[in-house]
């Protein structure tokens, strides 16, 4: 079970969702959609200003609409529970945010929010993938984009080595369109501010402070920081919108207890579980990157499979012609046995007495001057 799942359920058992509405805010590819209509929702509206909104998980009983959490198209107290989980950090002006999602909830409706990574935790940057958290804690706070840059290209900064430009991942960092810098304090004092609503959370949950060394406490602090900001890994914040005159108190089913403490760190264990998320996109890319060597290798095996083909074919060239040459070598063998047996027979007829008396002949022509063109031996 991945970190989206767990905070949807958790949502649904602070609210019951079914047959009620709900508006995902932040639904990105339609993910966090599919998990309300299980629990039996009978209608899912997602919120995102990503134009491939939606395009994962298409249902019936499911309506996209690309707009911002800032400002929201729908009308006042519109839905029964209004979701969102991994989005807040990323939005510009969270105030707004909270204010809209408060606005369109029902009376007596829930509104459940997480923001996690916040950006001043050591892994605020969403990079852990690029960065190690462990080795280069609060990077983004401690360094300018020019000085994490200038370390990386001098070594000094250890970053994966398939990445071919760490550039591109520390612009990321530092863009504004992608974080909102927000303080944790700042989560909690929006949350404060909003109205017509009976909190039920609005907490930061925070990593041991045994990470934060004391040489890191001076250099941090003197920027600015407190233990809060440190390790204020997430923000969860759980709210009935209270009732009007008109409407009665809707039935909320809630397992919040804040003095479990044990409720508590499975929050931050969840909060770590997005990072950890993350790290896991980044295998997964890597996997990828193994396919196509793996692609790459089999073409080299067909290419050598085709080059053996054509060894095998030049062999049985061979081998036609080696059999080509045993038969040559077969008739030479036959003729020069049968020149061994003229020779013998010749042989033969030299001994005999009519061949001594012709040679005699041959010889007494020769002494006398008288041309032949037969060779005495």
């Amino acid at each position: 079970m991945d970190y989206n799942e767990q905070f949807a359920i958790e949502a649904n058992n602070f609210y019951n969702v079914a047959g009620k509405s709900v508006l995902v805010v932040g639904c990105a590819y339609g993910k966090d959609c599919t998990y309300f209509i299980e629990f039996g929702a009978s209608t899912v509206c997602g919120i995102d200003v990503n134009e491939a909104i939606g395009r994962d998980f298409v249902h019936e009983r499911v309506t996209y609409f690309c707009m911002s959490a800032e400002k929201m198209d729908f009308p006042d107290d519109y839905f029964d529970l209004t979701y969102s989980v991994a989005t807040m950090e990323h939005i510009p002006h969270i105030e707004p945010a909270f204010s809209e999602m408060v606005r369109v909830t029902k009376p007596g409706g829930a509104i459940y929010c997480v923001a996690t990574p916040l950006w001043n935790s050591r892994e605020g940057h969403h990079k852990a993938d690029v960065f190690d958290t462990n080795k280069y804690p609060w990077i983004h706070l401690r360094f300018t984009k020019n000085e994490i840059m200038e370390k990386c290209h001098r070594g000094e900064i250890d970053y994966p080595a398939e990445i071919t430009d760490i550039n591109l991942h520390i612009e990321y960092i530092f863009n504004p369109l992608h974080f909102n810098f927000e303080s944790a304090q700042k989560y909690l004092d929006a949350c404060n501010k909003l109205e017509n609503i009976e909190i039920i959370r609005n907490e930061i949950g925070c990593e041991s402070n045994e990470i934060l060394t004391e040489e890191l406490k001076q250099e941090l602090f003197a920027k600015g920081y407190n233990e809060l900001e440190l390790l204020g890994l997430g923000h969860t914040f759980a709210a009935i919108k209270k009732p009007n005159e008109s409407s009665q108190k809707a039935e909320v089913e809630t397992t919040f207890n804040l003095q479990n403490e044990d409720q508590q760190t499975w929050v931050l264990t969840e909060s770590l579980k997005l990072i950890k998320e993350q790290q896991k996109l980044a295998q997964k890319a890597r996997e990828e990157c193994q396919m196509q060597y793996a692609q790459l290798e089999s073409l080299i095996y067909q290419l050598q499979q085709t080059t053996n083909q054509q060894l095998l074919l030049k062999d049985k060239q061979i081998a036609k012609l080696q059999k080509q040459l045993d038969k040559k070598e077969a008739d030479l063998r036959k003729y020069s046995n049968q020149v061994r047996e003229m020779e013998i027979v010749v042989q033969a007829m030299k001994s005999s007495k009519f061949w001594k008396f012709r040679l005699y002949w041959l010889r007494l022509k020769q002494n006398l001057g008288i041309k032949t063109d037969e060779i005495v031996s």
